[in-house]
This record gives C-alpha cells, structure tokens and sequence, in this order.
C-alpha cells in the first residue's frame, strides 16, 4: 500500500536539495591558506608580523609567563579584512593535545579570547607554538609564534 503524500514530501525535499545544496556549497568560507610564517615571540611586548597580501598582525597575551593554572588573556590586532580568529596552543617538543579557541571581536581590528594551556607534568619550562588562524573571504592566513615559558 502506497502513501503518495509521503511520496510527494519525499520528492519535495529532494528538488528543494538539489536547488539549495549549490547554493550552500558556495557560502562555504574558504579553506585555503594563503600565507603561513612561523616566528619567534620573546612575550616581553607584542608580537608582530606582516603577512603579505593581508597586513600586520600584533599578538599579545598575558601574564606572560604562559602560566598553567592561570587563565590567559589573549589579544589580537588585525587588518579589517579578517572575519575570524582563532588561535590554538602546541606543545613544541611534546604533543599537549588540541583546543583551538575563538576569538570574539571587539571590533574590526581587535579580538580577544581569555584560555588556559594544557599543564606538563614532565617539564615546566615548556615550549610552546601558538598558532593563529586568520579567516578571511579570500582564505585563511596562519602564524605561529615560538613562546618559552619560564619556571
């Protein structure tokens, strides 16, 4: 015994598919990185770099001793055109696990997020990447900083 309403739902939701999924597909932010650089960051003032073809990006957090029971406060300074941060912490010698973060704007060139690193029970003075992911309409830049904590 055959329902056609279900019938008539069922091919419904198949065209509105195959109308809407192109269009979604294209909405999509893009994936593709555009620039990556890596640098050292002494942590004793911000940090900057200029990534070509988006511009100078100061990254600061404190405290600076990248302490692991405390939680960091994270700002980040920007070109207008980013329209999303995220950053997340690597252990340098050692796998600490992933957490990225995202940052919340506070305005078009400033975003900021308060987080905690992962705590080593093998070495405290711990190196650590601090990789921060740039999205934009055209793609996505990275940096990574080089920190050292100290005990």
């Amino acid at each position: 015994m055959r329902n056609p309403g279900i019938q008539v739902v069922c091919l419904g939701l198949l065209l509105l598919g195959i109308v809407l999924l192109p269009t979604w597909l294209q909405r999509q932010p893009p994936t593709e990185l555009l620039a990556a650089t890596t640098l050292d960051c002494p942590l004793k003032a911000p940090c900057l770099t200029t990534l070509e073809g988006l511009g100078e990006v100061a990254f600061s957090l404190s405290p600076t001793t990248l302490p692991h029971s405390t939680p960091l406060k994270i700002n980040l300074r920007v070109p207008p055109e980013v329209q999303s941060a995220s950053v997340q912490f690597i252990g340098k010698e050692m796998y600490m696990g992933l957490q990225p973060v995202l940052l919340e704007a506070i305005d078009s060139r400033h975003y900021q997020t308060t987080t905690r690193i992962s705590y080593c029970t093998i070495d405290t003075s711990m190196n650590w990447l601090a990789e921060i992911r740039l999205h934009t309409r055209e793609g996505v830049y990275q940096v990574t900083f080089t920190l050292e904590t100290t005990p």
